[in-house]
């Protein structure tokens, strides 16, 4: 029976997810600038809070490895031709939107430029200054998909740091769900030795990248193994867990990832739909929409910001106060960044999502072919 990976919460969480991203690179305005027209005590107060992680980006950047993990354990994987072009899908549903989004981060380029530099000295804030500081060429463009997924480079947007080690992660959990598919089903010993297994090998692969979000996609990957194999546990248990989880998550300081933060997370996914009130929120229209365009969210919400909301910052802070035209030009970005992923999303994320479709399938139906020769 096959089993479908679609659940509203998730789609609303990763909307959520990406909207305190985009909220959090933001608020880095503020966070690190050494001359602001206002006393920030109050919220630098919060920030160091036990509650700080709260508005912390990277925080939440670890929701998205979760699901990542989580979803991708669905897959079915038979036999290795379908390995093969499992990852090659991947690869193109990954890089196609890549190759998209710098084409217009690159227009945005040309046309309005880059000013994060001049703005950020109005506030001293060398974290906001260093971004963009190169030159680009139609080149960058044609070689991003390489560039973000193979080299780790990142040249027209630094938030795609994450998606090199999430690209081998996803390889590593079809390798995995290959060597899965082969164990039968009363052999669940059998079963978890490969999961750990498939664990350990994460640890290598965040060694080499010096950053654990290997090991946070494969514990996604666990997350569905274990609701797949012990869903025999009754609600009541489950939610106890879930609650002992939350309060174990926001005592535990975060600094970089911490175990409580993932675990948090994990739970997050299995028990929304058990809280009505939740699972209300975030499978509503508005966080379906948000989680829709989230990859658009997190493409543009950035350049944008260092564009065209750095032009309204440098164009009115004379006129209206620097503190108002940080504010002005934030919520600027935010509805162009809200906009122009929804034209993304039913534009070329519908083309990318096609042309890897239709290479996937010619790919199986070339490896059908050529074992139907063979025989």
């Amino acid at each position: 029976m096959k089993t479908s990976n679609f659940k509203a919460h998730i789609t609303g969480l990763k909307g959520f997810a990406c909207f305190m991203i985009m909220l959090g690179h933001f608020l880095g305005v503020f966070a690190y600038s050494q001359k602001m027209p206002i006393n920030l005590g109050l919220f630098m107060g919060i920030r160091d809070s036990e509650i700080g992680f709260l508005i912390n980006e990277q925080y939440w950047l670890y929701l998205f490895f979760v699901i990542s993990g989580y979803l991708l354990a669905f897959s079915r994987i038979e036999s290795i031709q379908q390995l093969i072009t499992k990852c090659v899908q991947r690869f193109l549903r990954l890089g196609l939107p890549i190759f998209f989004a710098y084409a217009i981060i690159f227009v945005v380029y040309k046309t309005l430029g880059f000013h994060n530099y001049e703005t950020a000295t109005l506030f001293q804030n060398s974290w906001y200054q260093n971004a963009y500081g190169d030159t680009y060429s139609l080149l960058t463009v044609i070689k991003s998909p390489i560039d973000v997924l193979i080299l780790g480079r990142r040249y027209l947007n630094s938030p795609y740091w994450v998606l090199r080690e999430m690209f081998f992660s996803s390889i590593l959990i079809y390798l995995s769900n290959y060597f899965l598919f082969k164990v039968k089903e009363e052999k669940l010993y059998i079963r978890w030795i490969v999961i750990l297994i498939t664990l350990c090998c994460s640890f290598g692969i965040s060694y080499f990248f010096y950053t654990k979000i290997s090991i946070v996609c494969i514990l996604g990957m666990v997350l569905f193994w274990i609701e797949r194999d012990f869903c025999f546990l009754k609600d009541r248990q489950m939610f106890y867990i879930a609650v002992l989880l939350l309060c174990l998550a926001i005592t535990v300081n975060v600094g970089n990832i911490r175990i409580p933060q993932v675990m948090f997370f994990m739970a997050l996914i299995v028990f929304v739909p058990k809280i009505k009130f939740l699972n209300w929120i975030l499978s509503g229209k508005l966080m379906l929409f948000v989680g829709k365009i989230s990859f658009g969210i997190y493409s543009f919400h950035w350049p944008i910001y260092c564009s065209l909301g750095a032009l309204v910052i440098i164009y009115t802070y004379s006129r209206i106060g620097l503190l108002s035209a940080i504010l002005f030009g934030m919520t600027v970005s935010i509805i162009g960044t809200f906009l122009i992923s929804w034209l993304y999303n039913i534009s070329f994320e519908r083309i990318s999502n096609f042309l890897t479709k239709e290479v996937y399938l010619f790919l199986n139906r070339s490896f059908a072919k050529k074992i139907s020769l063979s025989e």
